[in-house]
């Protein structure tokens, strides 16, 4: 988990960034519970830029009554919200131990594919890698930023993010049952830090004690749908809609960042014998496009969480603009599935 403030090479647990994955997946579920509104009724139909962006029912866009949901439960910059967070503060600095665990086992150069940007090859006598000279003991694949991780392999045993003690408070009580319901989300879909959508940061919920009326907190397939089904419903306050704007599939082949950057890279370049030539760009910027000479940065509306159990795949039916000069092909997420051997869709 590369989780940070100001200065990257400390790792530290910010209640912001709770807070902040929260409104994520809270923005993206509840508009479902609006959308019959805007003649949103099937999956094909999140996909039509001009029933989510630009009809109004009532004077207001979809968007904005979902930014007006949101703020009363969250807060605006006008008022608060009834939604606090409180948790363990925990700050830890990449030492050079943690360099050399990753550098000897060659462990980030079989993970930099998907997590590039935190992963870099440091080449010591560039001026911008100065600040890393007293921690690397030579040029090579490692990390660029602090982290928290549970895994002995890299580092030190430390109080990692898996052990910290967060509260979530309301100043409402009425709110509770839509408070948990979001948490279940959260926890099954949420990553927090850099590269968070390529499996970075993941993490689970373990609330205390057993009396939401949810299994697990942590993925189990077999209860899963059933789990979905009883979140929304408290999320939503047992509103008649159901959740049409996600998909969400899980390959229990894929185990661990090692063999998702394997799977992931196979995908973007077909070929295993030049991975100099990628595939088509059309086929590519599904899952992200870069500032570049397309000069539309974009992010990826497909999230992957690493389990213990295998790999989650969250897609989010999100249009893209229709002026937009770059336009993604629908069949790439199906060759990306297609490329992972074995998955199955859950929900």
């Amino acid at each position: 988990m590369f989780l940070g403030g100001v200065e990257h090479l400390v790792a530290e647990t910010r209640p912001a960034s709770m807070m902040g994955i929260l409104r994520y997946w809270y923005r993206i579920l509840i508009a479902n519970k609006y959308a019959s509104d805007y003649g949103i009724n099937s999956p094909r139909d999140w996909e039509d830029y001009e029933k989510w962006a630009l009809n109004k029912h009532e004077g207001k866009t979809l968007w904005e009554r979902v930014y007006e949901d949101e703020g009363k439960l969250f807060g605006t910059q006008e008022r608060a919200g009834k939604v606090r967070i409180r948790m363990d503060y925990i700050m830890r600095r990449l030492s050079s131990s943690d360099v050399r665990k990753w550098t000897d086992g060659e462990f980030a150069k079989k993970v930099s594919y998907i997590g590039y940007g935190p992963i870099l090859y440091v080449n010591l006598s560039k001026d911008r890698y100065r600040h890393l000279r007293n921690l690397y003991p030579g040029n090579g694949f490692g990390p660029v930023r602090g982290f928290f991780t549970s895994d002995s392999r890299l580092t030190e045993p430390v109080k990692v993010l898996k052990d910290i003690g967060v509260d979530f408070i309301v100043d409402d009580e009425t709110i509770s049952d839509k408070l948990i319901g979001l948490l279940w989300f959260v926890s099954m879909f949420g990553s927090l830090g850099s590269r968070s959508r390529k499996g970075w940061g993941s993490f689970h919920l373990i609330p205390e004690g057993d009396k939401h009326g949810l299994k697990s907190w942590e993925f189990d397939e077999q209860s899963f749908k059933e789990d979905f089904e009883k979140a929304w419903k408290k999320l939503s306050g047992n509103h008649s809609s159901t959740v049409g704007n996600i998909e969400v599939y899980f390959a229990g082949n894929v185990i661990g960042p090692e063999s998702f950057n394997g799977t992931y890279r196979s995908y973007f370049f077909p070929n295993p014998r030049n991975y100099r030539i990628p595939r088509n760009i059309m086929e590519r910027i599904y899952f992200g496009l870069p500032r570049g000479k397309y000069k539309e940065r974009r992010g990826s509306p497909v999230h992957f969480k690493l389990l213990k159990r295998g790999l989650l795949i969250i897609r989010k039916l999100e249009p893209f603009h229709e002026n937009s000069r770059i336009q993604p092909v629908p069949r790439s997420f199906n060759l990306f599935l297609n490329s992972l051997g074995s998955y199955k869709q859950i929900y």
